[in-house]
């Protein structure tokens, strides 16, 4: 009889021992920590801001554009051109910078401007960011697409606009 309470004992205390071990924290492997980036400051140069007023006749969409060839920026200086003389057309070292334009949607008066408030880069990622200033609501009433146009250094990264 005594020989059955020790065995009913020890199996109730091996029980408990093993609910017990379930508790405890096991040992996590150790996965390689990521490496945080942090984004740098990218220098800037502001090339022109202003405003369209050609009412979409240029047919520039809202929104950011990367330039990274002569070509490309012939492009866009016709089309900024094609209803009003808005910008020279000037040329560009592109194996040493890259252009970046952004366009506000049509306005239904001036006042409204757009402007680069700050460009970071990853290794892989440049964010542009923008500010967008509203009118005060005394402009003239015209129809109007604000924009803004910088060069950076020359780069091959992914390029995304932030406003």
């Amino acid at each position: 009889m005594i020989q059955k309470q020790f065995m009913y004992v020890g199996t109730i205390l091996m029980g408990f021992m093993s609910l017990q071990s379930c508790n405890q924290p096991k040992h996590l492997e150790e996965k390689p920590t990521q490496e945080i980036v942090q984004p740098t400051n990218v220098m800037f140069e502001k090339i022109k801001e202003g405003y369209l007023t050609g009412n979409g006749e240029e047919k520039i969409s809202e929104g950011g554009v990367v330039i990274r060839s002569q070509e490309e920026w012939d492009v866009l200086a016709k089309k900024m051109n094609s209803v009003n003389q808005t910008i020279d057309e000037k040329s560009f070292d592109f194996e040493r910078v890259t252009v970046v334009a952004y366009f506000d949607k049509i306005r239904g008066s001036g006042g409204y401007s757009v402007d680069v408030s700050s460009i970071t880069e990853t290794d892989k990622t440049t964010v542009v960011a923008i500010k967008k200033t509203p009118s005060d609501g005394y402009d003239i009433e015209i129809m109007t697409q604000p924009y803004v146009i910088v060069q950076i250094a020359q780069t091959e990264n992914a390029i995304h606009f932030q406003d």
